[in-house]
């Protein structure tokens, strides 16, 4: 009976870590899109501006 709940704890504690890996992982591209996109715009306005 112990094992039992011993391996349901063990895959639990797997399945937060790869929940938190993910939602982790989506933020990190999320702020990396978000910077070039930002970037992008800021580099497009500095290029109009010059032209």
């Amino acid at each position: 009976m112990s094992d039992v709940s011993f391996v349901r704890n063990k895959r639990d504690i797997y399945g937060a870590i790869i929940t938190v890996h993910t939602v982790m992982s989506a933020m990190y591209c999320q702020a990396l899109l978000s910077v070039s996109v930002t970037a992008a715009h800021a580099a497009r306005t500095v290029r109009g501006d010059a032209l």
